[in-house]
């Protein structure tokens, strides 16, 4: 009789040194003892329980296309099939009269004319085999959720992240480099509010941010990551949310402020014509978001803030040009005053950080305690004082603690670098305002505005823009300190509207500077 020999093994088995060699040999001696004629023989990697299982059926399909009867020859059962899945291919080549199933290793042949002993023992040995497969997935879960337990991720790494091996060998997540910082930035964008799918897009594009397989990444891609919450030190599995152990590429705050964005009931579309103030004015009367509009007279193009349920409207050019005006006041607080003021908090801040070395003293303290009391959990129980029950729910305990302590610790990490960082990046954005904001590009513009105002408000035809307290704050120390009561005062600028021809038509923009 022909016969195909058929030798598998699964990815996970072939790393196990299961060898197909072995197989190969062993089915070769038994086709020659049995007389048998081997004219093709299927060696593959392959999982019998995942996927569509391709070479099986390639196997399936050759013999089916041999006018003659074949035995397929493998060494186990569960070699063929470890569930039920491909029992009707199988059982309807056998009823044919198509195949002979031969299992070596199990001693036994399965045709058409097997009595039922015969086939209840073959189908026996799928179900201890579907019954390994079982206990393997529930093996594997406990394992997983045991890992996600302790803060590993035992799977690929996002991107911006990158799969390594530490010193010792074991494997372990660290930041990607290359595209961590991309990602990094996307988030801070994002987070402002102002920027739609596209804008993210071209971003990305810009900073030449690949997926895993080196492609740029599409739309969706881009929202898959600002959505995913690995960045911020938590990793989402099996409908749970778990604290990883490995180095956070944001903070939560600004993870949570994305999804705000994201979940927000404004979306963001893609305009022919930009506004500077798109999406940022809200109308003080019916507080509705003002709207933007375009007119073409003579071939030239005016853009205007418009609010279609009170009618006013505000040439958008003219409304900047202010608000160059005011950012051109930013100047003339003295550099001495900054420099004054950046010394100040330095010390200050370092004085608080003094309380922040002092608790993390503290709960490296603590932390070393649990260590201690955990070893000596562990000789009791080794001396047989305690039971098994206890002794692990007691390890639980102090490992819950353990983890608790270590997530305050790593909130310490940095502070007084970062909050340093975002004072010297206030005062140098309030000083240079007006330089930044006359080369800066329609997106940057935005986002000085979005820095420095807290409201944007439209009211009739004047623009009220609230300074941010932050700014406001400056503005009264550095003009109080050089003796200008009236430097914090509101002041009024004029601008003619968007009908010149009309006396009354002019509109007010009113500023705290």
């Amino acid at each position: 009789m022909e016969a195909v020999i058929f030798a598998r093994v699964s990815s996970r088995e072939q790393e196990e040194g299961y060898s197909l060699d072995a197989q190969i040999s062993n089915l070769r001696g038994y086709s020659k003892a049995h007389n048998l004629n081997v004219i093709k023989e299927f060696v593959i990697v392959e999982s019998s329980t995942r996927g569509d299982r391709k070479k099986f059926y390639e196997m399936i399909k050759f013999v089916q296309s041999q006018r003659k009867k074949i035995a397929i020859v493998c060494d186990k059962v569960d070699r063929l099939q470890r569930t039920f899945n491909e029992m009707g291919v199988i059982s309807e080549l056998l009823d044919q009269d198509k195949i002979e199933l031969h299992f070596r290793g199990d001693n036994s042949v399965i045709t058409r004319d097997s009595n039922s002993n015969e086939k209840m023992m073959w189908q026996a040995r799928i179900l201890f085999a579907s019954s390994y497969v079982n206990a393997i997935s529930d093996n594997v879960k406990r394992s997983q959720k045991e890992m996600m337990k302790k803060g590993v991720w035992g799977h690929q790494a996002p991107i911006g992240y990158l799969n390594v091996r530490d010193e010792s060998g074991r494997p372990t997540i660290i930041i990607d480099p290359k595209n961590g910082p991309p990602i990094k930035k996307l988030f801070e964008m994002y987070s402002a509010g102002i920027y739609g799918g596209m804008d993210i897009l071209k971003e990305s594009r810009r900073l030449h941010l690949l997926s895993k397989h080196g492609k740029n990444l599409g739309k969706q891609a881009i929202f898959n990551v600002l959505s995913n919450p690995f960045y911020c030190g938590k990793m989402y599995w099996k409908g749970s949310l778990y604290s990883h152990n490995y180095e956070r590429l944001i903070s939560t705050e600004l993870f949570e402020k994305c999804q705000e964005v994201m979940h927000s009931k404004h979306h963001h579309k893609v305009r022919k014509y930009r506004h500077v103030f798109q999406k940022m004015l809200v109308c003080k009367k019916c507080d509705h978001i003002v709207t933007t509009d375009v007119k073409i007279k003579n071939g030239k193009t005016y853009k205007y803030l418009f609010c279609p349920h009170c009618g006013a409207r505000v040439n958008e050019n003219e409304g900047l040009n202010i608000v160059k005006r005011v950012l051109n006041r930013l100047k003339e607080i003295p550099q001495a005053f900054y420099q004054s003021l950046i010394s100040r908090l330095e010390k200050e801040l370092n004085n608080e950080h003094k309380l922040e070395r002092l608790e993390r003293s503290r709960l490296e303290r603590q932390l070393m305690e649990l260590d201690v009391k955990s070893n000596r959990l562990l000789d009791v129980y080794l001396t047989g004082d305690i039971i098994q029950d206890i002794y692990q729910k007691k390890t639980n305990e102090i490992e819950l603690e353990r983890q608790k302590l270590r997530e305050e610790l790593g909130q310490y990490d940095s502070v007084f670098t970062d909050r340093l960082i975002d004072i010297k990046s206030l005062i140098s954005l309030v000083s240079n305002a007006f330089l930044l904001f006359e080369i800066s590009n329609f997106d940057e513009k935005r986002l000085i505005l979005n820095s420095l105002f807290s409201k944007l408000e439209m009211e009739g035809k004047s623009l009220i823009f609230s300074i941010s307290k932050p700014v406001e704050i400056l503005f009264k120390q550095a003009f109080l300190k050089n003796g200008d009561p009236n430097g914090t005062r509101t002041r009024v600028y004029t601008l003619r509207g968007c009908c010149p021809n009309r006396l009354d038509d002019r509109v007010n923009l009113h500023l705290f500077v």
